[in-house]
């Protein structure tokens, strides 16, 4: 039979509300005291139960996580690091994949809500309008929301995001400093937050250098692998096809070194390519992928902090991450 509560008070000689004290808020109570209970729950295998904890403590030390795609690598490696971080400070991470779905989100949403979830964080970009976060506004008057790589104002919304814009102006600027200026963008989803961003930074290189934004330049894919593929063959296929080309992300820049390739052209001989997010794939592809670095490890991980300072009434609304050009074997000098 396993030990209980009673057990423990037993063992360590002291009274029930005791034990408790030391299970729910051990800076009350004296060292000597604290050790002797700890002793006995060690000796008798006590677990206290999350629950009943829960009653006492008004808090569960869970973390709902919603991610909209967990089979991009981007997604995957963010919330490892929300696990691994979670994991040191105590708290459980619940996660959940909506597909990119928003009505799904909701229902994932209202099942973190009923499980008493002390906070949900969602991860990765957003569209904009009240289409995708008018819920979120709604979800933030219920409990604290954190933002892992996205940015909306509001109150009890805490965000800690990539300064996306600085990352495409940055890897603009290396391509210029290649003598390349037919730099063309295969960017996401138009009505995307990041998007948006990545865009900004775009046009700002190419108007800094004093060149036009071309439209045919830039494409719109969906961050998949094919719809890389699919945005270049439409570059490519141009009476002046662009000499270098920027992806909204690494998978979409994946996809686009496999199109050119198939067409019998070589990266980055023919044609030079940087990608977005530095996923771990890129230095174990040929060749290896010159990638602007999200630093996920660092989102994930200050994400999580905030968990603490919300708790305090101390969390920043935002944390701005600056990004990383990391040079590998895609880009070269134009002939």
């Amino acid at each position: 039979m396993a030990s209980n509560i009673y057990d423990v008070a037993k063992a360590a000689k002291v009274s029930i509300s005791t034990v408790s004290r030391v299970i729910n808020n051990p800076d009350v109570v004296s060292s000597n005291t604290r050790d002797r209970v700890k002793q006995a729950m060690d000796t008798l295998n006590f677990v206290p139960n999350s629950l009943a904890r829960s009653l006492t403590s008004k808090t569960t030390q869970t973390i709902g996580v919603v991610v909209a795609d967990i089979t991009n690598p981007y997604y995957a490696e963010l919330l490892r690091s929300i696990q691994d971080a979670g994991n040191e400070i105590g708290y459980s991470i619940i996660s959940c994949n909506s597909h990119e779905d928003m009505e799904r989100e909701r229902r994932i949403i209202n099942t973190f809500l009923e499980k008493q979830v002390d906070m949900i964080m969602l991860v990765g970009g957003r569209g904009s309008g009240d289409e995708f976060n008018k819920h979120v506004y709604d979800l933030a008057k219920q409990v604290p929301v954190i933002l892992c790589n996205e940015y909306l104002s509001g109150e009890n919304l805490y965000c800690v995001v990539c300064d996306k814009a600085e990352g495409t102006h940055m890897a603009v600027k290396h391509l210029l400093s290649l003598g390349h200026t037919r730099i063309a963008f295969i960017n996401g989803g138009a009505v995307y937050k990041p998007s948006l961003d990545k865009m900004k930074g775009y046009r700002k290189g190419l108007r800094e250098a004093g060149l036009p934004i071309r439209p045919e330049y830039i494409q719109y894919g969906d961050y998949h692998l094919e719809s890389g593929s699919d945005c270049v063959a439409k570059l490519l296929s141009l009476k002046e096809p662009p000499t270098a080309i920027i992806t909204s992300n690494d998978l979409m820049a994946l996809g686009a070194i496999k199109a050119i390739q198939a067409l019998g052209r070589q990266v980055p001989k023919d044609i030079s390519i940087i990608g977005f997010d530095d996923i771990y794939l890129n230095n174990y592809i040929t060749p290896a992928l010159t990638s602007v670095r999200q630093k996920l490890e660092e989102l994930g991980r200050r994400s999580v902090s905030l968990i603490p300072l919300i708790m305090e009434g101390k969390a920043p609304a935002k944390t701005i991450i600056h990004p990383e050009l990391i040079l590998r074997q895609t880009c070269s000098r134009i002939l």
